[in-house]
């Protein structure tokens, strides 16, 4: 009879053991799961979007027809309600988008004038405006224009004339801590297209080319060069004035990232390569699972991915070199901007959805993934998280009531016994 309620007893605890170990396995899921934005708004014609704390600024079409006498209009995006706050510019298209802070420069290209404009937008005050008249407008442009020619007629030994020059355009890049660079291209004569010169610059740098380049900051705040020379693509870290130099030899699809003591590209499969480097040398150490639909970066420059994921669209962020899943959105969004953590919009050309974790605003973190259109309401307040449910749910409840239950057949067996 002892062996009997021994055994017993141990069954007992063993089963309660495993039905804990179950429970906090699917808490620890349900805990890391990504949280869901599945509800969208819609807006047609979004080019591009750029996310200041919990508002996305859109730029946007205000018709299909794309051409020199196309009107755009810029729209706040905020809880998933799209508000516009600048209405049918007449340009025939906007370039060089660049925030600082709450400020966000942007130029105009059009074919009326002479040199394009430059607007900026302030986030706080809504306000749109252009900087200068057009007159100032052409006086800036020769001035970087006499500067960029000395530059360039001192790195190459050429004797350029800036009044001469057929073609010159600029743009202003700031770092993640509001320094500001120049970056140029500069075409001496218009109908000889292969020569040309570019380059970035401000009173600590300067890096000049006679390739395409572009020009980011990574999370050290480091500026980085990407060349491109035919097929031949170019990476040029700036580290204490130091020039790292690597040749990637690689089909890119994408920008290249950088990121601590590692650098990120898409390859031609769309897939995430990492490779590590130290000093000049580098070796690629990761390829990423599954299909990428974009890379961007926050504020402080952490790497951000859109992907595809067993049929689910996953926003996800890189930590300690691993890709961590923070939220799933509408499977048919292709574009991501990102401010921080908890502040981004994903979008795709007539539709978006804005994510302000903070207040889990359009979060809809239920068993029903079904998307709604247009849906901006708070519907987790009351939502505990969790996983989809294939089975019913092991809570304390149900492991009281096993357990009770063993008890009860641990006491049946014994009384029987005394009997």
């Amino acid at each position: 009879m002892k062996n009997l309620l021994k055994l017993t007893s141990v069954l007992m605890s063993y089963l309660i053991l495993i039905l804990f170990s179950i429970n906090a396995t699917v808490a620890y899921a349900q805990e890391n799961a990504p949280k869901k934005y599945m509800d969208y708004s819609t807006l047609d014609n979004i080019i591009t979007v750029v996310q200041y704390k919990d508002t996305g600024l859109a730029f946007s079409y205000d018709d299909y027809n794309y051409s020199p006498s196309s009107t755009y209009s810029l729209y706040h995006l905020k809880n998933n309600n799209a508000k516009k706050i600048f209405g049918n510019a007449n340009h025939a298209y906007f370039y060089a988008i660049n925030r600082n802070d709450n400020i966000v420069y942007f130029k105009n290209n059009d074919p009326r004038y002479v040199v394009d404009s430059e607007l900026y937008h302030n986030f706080d005050t809504t306000y749109t405006t252009a900087f200068y008249t057009h007159a100032d407008e052409i006086e800036k442009n020769n001035s970087i224009k006499k500067v960029v020619t000395k530059k360039v007629n001192k790195e190459f030994n050429s004797n350029y004339n800036s009044n001469n020059i057929e073609s010159f355009s600029f743009e202003e890049k700031y770092d993640l801590k509001g320094t500001k660079y120049t970056t140029f291209i500069m075409r001496p004569q218009e109908n000889n297209p292969n020569n040309f010169f570019t380059g970035v610059y401000n009173d600590n740098f300067q890096y000049l080319s006679t390739n395409t380049i572009s020009v980011d900051f990574d999370n050290k705040n480091r500026p980085f060069i990407t060349e491109y020379n035919g097929e031949s693509v170019s990476l040029i870290i700036v580290d204490n004035k130091n020039l790292l130099r690597f040749s990637i030899n690689e089909n890119i699809q994408s920008n290249i990232y950088v990121v601590d003591n590692h650098f990120y590209f898409l390859g031609e499969d769309f897939t995430l390569n990492s490779y590590s480097f130290n000093g000049n040398k580098f070796s690629l150490d990761k390829k990423y699972t599954g299909s990428i639909k974009q890379l961007t970066t926050d504020k402080d420059g952490n790497l951000w991915a859109l992907k595809n994921a067993d049929g689910r669209k996953i926003v996800s962020k890189l930590e300690n070199n691993e890709l961590m899943e923070k939220y799933e959105v509408n499977k048919d969004m292709t574009n991501l901007s990102v401010y921080d953590d908890n502040n981004m919009t994903v979008y795709t050309i007539d539709k978006f959805t804005t994510i302000n974790n903070t207040e889990d605003n359009n979060c809809n973190d239920t068993n029903d993934t079904n998307d709604t259109k247009n849906n901006t309401n708070n519907n987790d307040k009351n939502n505990i998280k969790r996983l989809t449910q294939t089975g019913s749910p092991i809570n304390t409840k149900t492991l009281l009531i096993l357990a009770s239950l063993l008890t009860t057949l641990g006491g049946t067996v014994f009384i029987k016994k005394r009997l």
